[in-house]
Order: structure tokens, then C-alpha cells, then sequence
């Protein structure tokens, strides 16, 4: 197969240092790479399966060349979480040098091979990182037969979907990629969240035709990743990050209702990408998709079918009610809407952490409850031109942080008591900011440098002085205000 590549593309490959020591060869058929990955899983516990996963990797950066790209300087890394330099992460071996980015993108592909492959062995090596509610053998077939179906020979999508899974997962995280955003400015592309950016890129033919792994699928490959970009913000609905207007692009689009199978294809790009999600801190399974997680998937995908005759505020109640009753609230107004968003955005799941949360949230002065119910409630959410970014990032990363408490339970209290308020503050100060034409609607609030400082420090929050970039949404604590 031959490589189309941009001089923009052999610019990056003249800076990975590592490229001149890769063997050249034939560019490997994804049925070839599926075989390599099979190779590897057949030597766990046999003392070469590093040897074997190296091969692997190695074929992929030949087949898809923007994989350099992630091993570069100048990549904004998701904050939460601790990023962790190990001797086997993907980028050590195949570069020298740690890229958290890079080991993310691979390990959002092993998990992809792994659920490909749906062998007892596969389903061991992808729980093997998970502590607590690791994903049962039940719902791991579930997640193999449900991808089997649309890539086997014998599925109504045809082999072609194999090759479109691959390019997406690639590709979708290219938006983090400082010098890709100056070269898709040529396009005029300038958004600033990274699915947003990814989805604007293949709403231009000629800005998703300068990427050799999207030039060199076939026709049929290339419709569905355009087909399937802009459906919505997973992480955001997920999460309730944001108001009704999330659920907007895929009720717009109709595909639950055309072409049922892409929305099942995108379901299961997005599966892949929050598996490997832990990959900058674990490259052996997925220290991400647990039970836990597989469940709440589940939900938003059954959610998002709704839309096909019901409207988005529906689908918005629906879920809040879901995430709520996951930890024993109901919703009915108020505060239980902004309890059921708490619930969602800090990954709780029983009904201890809702009567936690519930319990802190009378530790709020009346002047902090009237701010919260204002910017957190489902109307608060809904004012805002776009969806917030990193919120979540922001308060599991206070939750996770034993500077606020030596038990979860303890902290999960603080981050209510001390983070929501001060969360409802930058929410307030953006919102002021739109009003007085300070920063451009187009522009999303971003917490993710505020969730890294976070992540040393989570008292912060109690020193009230903040900043916000009018140029690119960025939230960060100052020494000054």
C-alpha cells in the first residue's frame, strides 16, 4: 500500500529521531496487524509477549503514520490522573523516551485488538489493571460480539469498517497536537477542544484528505468517519457537562434513524478510546473500563437511541434521573439536579456517596447554595454558549488527592463542600465575562490546567483567586488576582 503523506507530515518525521531505526518493510493489512497482536497474546506468561507487542507497534507506526505525531513535544495531555514513566510504556520502547499521548493512542488500539480478539486470554490482559468492579466476562462478549458484527466479513457493513475503526482511533485525539492546530488553520479550523477539532476536520474534504490514514481508506471507510465525526461529545454527555444542547447534533443528524449500524460503529469508537484512557499510567489493560464504566456506557448509548422520537430534554432528564438513582436521589428540581451532575461528573456509584454528597451540600452558606443552584442546576448548565471542558478533571482530581482527607468518604465531602462552590464561582466569573463581550462565545471554558495545579494542591480552591485566558478559555489559579 503506498503512504500518502503532506510535507507538513514529513516535517514531523524528520524530528522523531527513532524512525531511521525501524526496519523497512511492507506496510502491514490490518488483518496482518490483528494477526501480530494475536502473536503477543499468545505469549503472556511465556517471557517474549513485550517482543512480540513491540512487533506490533512497530507495524502500526508504518501503516499509520501520524502515530509520530503523539511522540513529540507540544501535546496537551489530559491532568487528570498522574502520568507515570515506566520501562514498558509503548513510548519508552518504540522512542527512549516517555510521551503519554503516544502511550494513550496505543493503548486505546490494544484495547480495540483486545475486544477484537474476545478470547479468554484477551478478556485476563484487559482486566488485569482493575481493582475495583473489574468489567465481568459477560460484558467484555458483549463488547466483542457487538464489534464482531460490524467488522466480520459477514456483517451488512462489510471488512471496510475494520480499516475506518482503526483510522478513527488514530485520529481522534490529533487535536491535541499544538503543531497540527497551526497547520489546520490553512482550513480554517481554530476550535480548541480536541473532539470538536477532530470533527471539524472531517467536515472539510480537503483538510481530512491531508492526513495520509484518512487518503488512503476507501470510499466507503472514509463516508462513515464523516458520518459518524459530529454525532456529539461523549465525555460531555457522559459527565453532564453541559445543558440540553448536547444531545443536539445527534438528534439533528437523523443516523439513529437512516443508519442505526454507524451510530453502533461510533458507540464503539468511543468505548475504545475511554478504555484506553489510562494508558499514560498502565500500557498492560485498561485501567479505565471497568464494570462500573461499562454500565454507565451503556446508559448514555441507550439515552442517545431515545432521541430517535424523543426530544433532547428528555434525553437529558433521562440520563440525570439514571445517574441520580445510581446513588439513591431523585431528581425533582434544585438541588437534586445539581446532586445528580455531581454524581456523574465525580464517577459515583451507590448510594452511600449520594447521601455523602447530599449531607455536604448542607455545609453551603445560603450565599453559596444560591451561587451553586444558579450555575450547576440543569438551567444554569443550559445558559452557556458552549460546554465547559475539565470540570470533572478538576473535582476527581481534589477527590483523589489525600491532602483532603486520608478516607475517599472524607474527601468526597471536601470536594463538595470546598470545590462545587468555588467551581460555581469560575462558572459565574465565565458567564460575566460572555456578558460584557471579554471572551468570544465560541470559546469553551477549559479547566484542565486548573485540574493539573489541582492535582498538587487541592486547597486551592479555599485561596478564592483565579484567571481566566480570554483568548483560549484556560482557567488556572494566580498568586494575584
Amino acid at each position: 500500500m503506498r503512504i500518502m503523506m503532506s510535507s507538513f507530515f514529513l516535517a514531523f518525521c524528520l524530528q522523531v529521531v527513532s524512525l531511521a531505526s525501524l526496519p523497512q518493510q511492507e506496510v502491514a493489512t490490518n488483518a496482518e496487524l490483528g494477526a501480530l497482536f494475536q502473536a503477543s497474546l499468545d505469549q503472556v506468561g511465556q517471557g517474549k509477549r513485550m517482543e512480540f507487542e513491540d512487533l506490533w507497534v512497530r507495524a502500526l507506526l508504518r501503516r499509520y503514520p501520524e502515530l509520530h505525531w503523539y511522540a513529540q513535544a507540544g501535546i496537551a495531555a489530559s491532568q487528570e490522573g498522574e502520568a507515570r514513566k515506566r520501562p514498558d510504556s509503548f513510548s519508552v520502547r518504540a522512542f527512549g523516551e516517555y510521551y503519554p499521548e503516544f502511550d494513550r493512542t496505543l493503548m486505546v488500539l490494544k484495547c480495540y485488538f483486545l475486544i477484537q480478539s474476545g478470547t479468554q486470554r484477551a478478556y485476563e490482559v484487559f482486566v488485569a489493571p482493575q481493582k475495583e468492579s473489574p468489567l465481568t466476562r459477560e460484558h467484555f462478549d458483549r463488547l466483542h460480539a457487538r464489534l464482531y458484527g460490524l467488522i466480520s466479513d459477514e456483517g451488512n457493513s462489510g471488512a471496510f469498517v475494520r480499516d475506518a475503526f482503526l483510522a478513527a482511533l488514530v485520529l481522534g485525539d490529533v487535536g491535541k497536537i499544538d503543531a497540527v492546530h497551526v497547520w489546520m488553520e490553512r482550513y480554517g479550523i481554530k476550535d480548541l477542544d480536541h473532539d470538536v477539532f477532530y470533527g471539524s476536520i472531517m467536515e472539510r474534504p480537503e483538510a481530512r484528505e491531508a492526513f495520509p490514514s484518512f487518503a488512503n481508506l476507501s470510499p466507503d471507510a472514509q463516508a462513515l468517519l464523516v458520518k459518524t465525526a459530529n454525532l456529539g461529545h461523549w465525555g460531555h454527555i457522559t459527565h453532564l457537562e453541559g445543558g440540553f444542547s448536547m444531545f443536539e447534533p445527534l438528534k439533528a443528524s437523523g443516523i439513529l434513524e437512516t443508519d442505526y449500524d454507524a451510530f453502533v460503529f461510533e458507540s464503539l469508537v468511543h468505548s475504545c478510546d475511554v478504555a484506553g484512557a489510562g494508558g499514560h499510567r498502565n500500557t498492560s489493560g485498561s485501567v479505565v473500563y471497568s464494570d462500573n464504566t461499562f454500565l454507565t456506557l451503556e446508559s448514555v448509548y441507550f439515552t442517545c437511541s431515545l432521541l430517535a422520537d424523543k426530544d433532547e430534554r428528555f434525553a437529558y432528564y433521562y440520563y440525570l434521573g439514571m445517574r441520580a438513582g445510581g446513588v439513591g436521589l431523585a431528581v425533582n428540581g434544585g438541588l437534586s439536579e445539581v446532586l445528580g451532575r455531581l454524581a456523574a461528573m465525580l464517577r459515583l456509584y451507590d448510594a452511600t456517596e449520594g447521601e455523602i454528597i447530599e449531607e455536604a451540600a448542607r455545609a453551603w452558606s445560603p450565599e453559596q447554595r444560591a451561587l451553586v443552584l444558579k450555575m450547576l442546576s440543569v438551567s444554569g448548565a443550559s445558559r452557556l454558549p458552549e460546554t465547559p471542558t475539565y470540570m470533572p478533571a478538576a473535582l476527581v482530581n481534589m477527590l483523589n488527592n489525600p491532602g483532603l482527607g486520608a478516607t475517599k468518604e472524607v474527601r468526597l465531602r471536601e470536594v463538595v463542600v470546598l470545590g462545587v462552590p468555588w467551581l460555581s464561582a469560575v462558572l459565574e466569573d465565565s458567564e460575566r465575562m460572555l456578558a460584557s463581550g471579554a471572551v468570544d462565545a465560541s470559546i469553551p471554558l477549559n479547566l484542565n490546567e486548573a485540574a493539573g495545579q489541582l492535582k498538587g494542591d487541592p486547597l486551592l480552591v479555599k485561596r478564592n483567586m483565579w484567571r481566566i485566558d480570554p483568548n483560549t478559555g484556560s482557567v488556572s489559579f494566580t498568586k494575584k488576582l
